[in-house]
């Protein structure tokens, strides 16, 4: 069925084919169907802060969000239900999560005691999970059990076989006046004026490469997917301004990978006559020690990259 507006609603293998992009995903929707997304930082959104602190929560967490798109960081968003499951990530954010129960302390107290990293900014863990202050109550703030009371400066610590980074303010895009909540302007959902603070914090607490990066322009966001094999991989790049061009340089963690090989994959032009893809091509890559690295050009719209 097609819905005006919505395109097609039902299986992708009987839509009809309107554009190059469309016949693409069409042959290779195997890449998306069913696999999990690969990302090890999370975001967290814990409903006490989000719910209950709308316009100063959203106003951090949104810039740092945007910020990991530009860097071409995949994250996943981490809520209460998750606090149980955190071994798949690498790194957490608490972006002014400023409202931390007790039980989100004890989690990401495990998380990092087990070798993860957390970064903590602004005003996090200053209440409970009812949103009542903690001052003067045990802990007495929520970040005491990590660094000892509520620091006031930009600090990096080990803390038993992970890692913590706290930043005392981020350099926000857009102050969201009461006047704005609900209706967020979208054109004022911007990263992060001075990202370097939040990154130096990233990486530090992440104490080693995430399995992809990738540099090149902002424009251009990246999402990571397990591949149909064990080990393999598949690295999709949208670009939001076609007028960017140059190249992205990639660099992909081994962790353990034999001879890896790497394909570009691309939709046909719009101005050919197929809507057939071109095959695959192989791209070159150079060993980096625990890594490879390669570069593809900065696409149009969208290429893919699988790694086998």
């Amino acid at each position: 069925v097609h819905y005006r507006g919505f395109g097609w609603f039902g299986p992708m293998n009987r839509a009809g084919v309107f554009s190059p992009l469309a016949q693409f995903f069409r042959l290779n929707q195997h890449l998306f169907r069913g696999k999990r997304h690969v990302c090890e930082i999370g975001v967290l959104r814990t409903s006490a802060t989000m719910n209950n602190s709308c316009r100063a929560a959203h106003e951090n967490v949104y810039p740092v969000e945007e910020t990991l798109i530009c860097e071409k960081l995949p994250f996943g968003l981490v809520y209460d239900s998750n606090s149980n499951s955190l071994g798949a990530y690498k790194v957490l954010i608490a972006a002014e999560q400023r409202a931390l129960s007790d039980e989100w302390i004890s989690a990401l107290l495990a998380f990092v005691k087990s070798g993860g990293g957390v970064v903590f900014t602004g005003g996090t863990g200053a209440y409970d999970g009812w949103y009542r202050p903690r001052e003067g109550g045990d802990p007495p703030h929520g970040l005491a059990p990590f660094f000892g009371e509520a620091p006031g400066k930009y600090t990096e610590k080990k803390l038993g076989a992970g890692r913590i980074a706290y930043v005392p303010q981020l350099e926000l895009p857009y102050r969201m006046p009461r006047s704005d909540w609900p209706g967020i302007p979208l054109d004022k959902i911007l990263p992060l004026k001075n990202p370097k603070p939040l990154l130096k914090a990233v990486r530090f607490a992440a104490a080693g490469p995430f399995i992809a990066e990738a540099a090149g322009p902002a424009s251009v966001a990246m999402e990571v997917i397990e591949g149909e094999t064990p080990g393999s991989l598949s690295l999709h790049f949208v670009n939001y301004d076609p007028a960017k061009k140059g190249r992205l340089k990639v660099r992909l963690r081994l962790d353990g990978r034999k001879k890896p090989e790497a394909f570009l994959l691309l939709p046909a032009k719009d101005s050919a006559k197929s809507l057939i893809p071109p095959p695959p091509r192989k791209i070159p890559l150079r060993s980096a020690g625990n890594a490879v690295t390669f570069s593809v050009p900065v696409p149009q719209v969208y290429c893919a990259v699988l790694v086998k």
